[in-house]
């Protein structure tokens, strides 16, 4: 675990059963990164997560943006910005359950997905075999998931 009252985290090459970053302000980057968990929290600034192989990912900022590249292994990821736009990138053969709600900025999926619900502020429905799930919120911003990862 890294824990900050302030200042930018910057994690690179990182292995370990469960990964915790945590700062009350300034941005975490992390760039290569394998876990089981990987649990990120700011209460201000942004999150740029890239290279990730790790089954569980949480992000959680108060303010700031926030991208996240997982390369393989996701089963569940939870982002959580009170404040900020949220980029995804996953696997092109990823399956999950997705819940997405903004406040207020557009939402936009790169992969074929079955939808259930569909309004301005939130997107529900299922990507591939839905064996995963991503859920983000954010009060403002906008959420765009691709494909790729």
């Amino acid at each position: 675990m890294v824990d900050t009252g302030s200042g930018r985290i910057d994690a690179m090459r990182i292995a370990g059963g469960e990964v915790e970053l945590d700062t009350g302000s300034g941005g975490i980057v992390v760039d290569d990164v394998e876990a089981l968990m990987l649990r990120i929290d700011t209460g201000s600034g942004g999150v740029r997560v890239r290279g990730a192989r790790s089954e569980d990912v949480e992000v959680d900022t108060g303010s700031g943006g926030v991208e996240v590249e997982v390369l393989s292994g996701l089963r569940r990821l939870l982002v959580d910005t009170g404040s900020g736009s949220v980029t995804l990138r996953v696997p092109s053969d990823f399956g999950a359950d997705i819940d997405l709600e903004t406040g207020s900025g557009r939402i936009d999926v790169d992969l074929p997905m079955e939808v259930r619900t569909a309004r301005r502020d939130v997107l529900r429905g299922t990507i591939g075999d839905g064996s995963g799930t991503i859920s983000v919120d954010t009060g403002s911003g906008g959420i765009r998931i691709l494909g790729g990862g």
